[in-house]
């Protein structure tokens, strides 16, 4: 072996190391679940679940234990076991990327602090990318048309989103459905047939006064609020929409600090909604391209409201891809070095009935 061979090759050792402790600490997944408010909401450490195989099959409670009642004295209880859970299938979805480091910048920085400053900086922008692509993913809704299948999205490749779990159409609330026509059967369950996998919805109508505003986050909330599994937790929209309800609504709102140590950054509440406002949520009224302002680069025709329980949320991630690297390997035809960074990944609704969402918000309030 030459010494330039052993060289490369301890340098390729040394970042392979560095990658493995950075991977391990939970630095990279703690990096993108944490960059974005949308992301860091539903992903938060607490609702990832590790599997494996090749589907998700999660479990959902459609019915409550039908055994449970009022007795008197020695009246017999039903004892028959209980069907009230069902499972359905999704696809996993493969994130993934690249970290190569030039031969020249190997060589350049001399020294072992350096190199891992050099690799470290490569993960940073490494994270950076794969926080932007999530979070515009988890908000997608182009090509998502009556006539698609709800895995489409850049050739059914990419994470179930946002749009898909909370859709614009009409619900057990009533609400009425939007221009973009959308009915998904996500996991093959009939949601017509099946009221309690269909998520809650509120046709804004195009045009609202301050005192209509009001009444339409109500009725958004409180449809959320019905049955057993909790209240809506966080409330995410479009900017201009945060600013109508945060201009109109300064007595239905609160305010708190997101922690002691950030004074000065205040969130604003709904009942017990953290409201928040996200550039790549979507125009759920209006057919066609409609996705965020962060994506397409032009403002919103409609603004949308969405209201999460984030209890019902999950993200799966592969037991054996979860932001982990590959190794350093040599490139056969250049002058450097490239490791694979691979997640496998699903977000997961179990209680669709438990989330809703405000379509046809104005721009202005009448």
């Amino acid at each position: 072996m030459s010494a330039t061979t052993r060289d490369a090759y301890s340098l390729n050792k040394l970042y392979t190391s560095t990658a493995e402790l950075i991977h391990k600490s939970g630095a990279v997944r703690d990096a993108v679940t944490t960059s974005n408010v949308t992301v860091k909401k539903l992903m938060e450490a607490s609702r990832l679940k590790y599997d494996g195989g090749t589907v998700i099959q999660p479990a959902i409670q459609y019915a409550h234990n039908q055994t449970i009642k009022f007795y008197r004295g020695l009246e017999k209880f039903e004892t028959d076991p209980q069907e009230f859970m069902t499972g359905y299938v999704l696809p996993w979805a493969h994130l993934g990327g690249s970290i190569s480091i030039k031969g020249t910048d190997m060589r350049a920085n001399k020294g072992k602090e350096k190199r891992i400053d050099l690799m470290e900086r490569e993960i940073k922008a490494l994270i950076d990318g794969e926080t932007e692509l999530l979070n515009r993913v988890l908000w997608e809704v182009d090509n998502l048309q009556a006539t698609t299948h709800p895995y489409t999205n850049d050739g059914g490749r990419e994470l179930i989103g946002i749009p898909l779990w909370i859709q614009a159409l009409g619900s057990t609330s009533g609400g009425g459905a939007s221009t973009l026509d959308m009915d998904y059967d996500i996991g093959g369950i009939d949601q017509s047939a099946n009221s309690w996998w269909m998520n809650q919805c509120v046709d804004a109508g195009g045009s609202l006064t301050s005192v209509s505003l009001k009444k339409t986050l109500s009725k958004a909330y409180n449809n959320c609020c019905q049955r057993a599994g909790g209240k809506p937790n966080f409330g995410v929209m479009d900017q201009n929409t945060h600013e109508l309800i945060e201009s109109s609504m300064q007595e239905q709102v609160r305010y708190a600090s997101k922690d002691q140590a950030t004074p000065g950054f205040p969130s604003m509440y709904y009942k017990e909604a953290e409201l928040e406002w996200d550039g790549y949520v979507p125009d759920m009224e209006t057919s066609g391209t409609n996705n965020g302002p962060l994506a397409t680069g032009t403002a919103l025709t409609k603004g949308s409201i969405f209201f999460i329980n984030t209890d019902t949320f999950t993200l799966y991630m592969g037991k054996e891809a979860d932001w982990s690297p590959r190794g350093f390997q040599d490139s056969y035809d250049q002058d450097g070095s490239t490791c694979l960074y691979m997640a496998d990944m699903q977000l997961v609704c179990e209680n669709r009935i438990k989330n809703g969402v405000i379509f046809d918000v104005p721009l202005t309030l009448s």
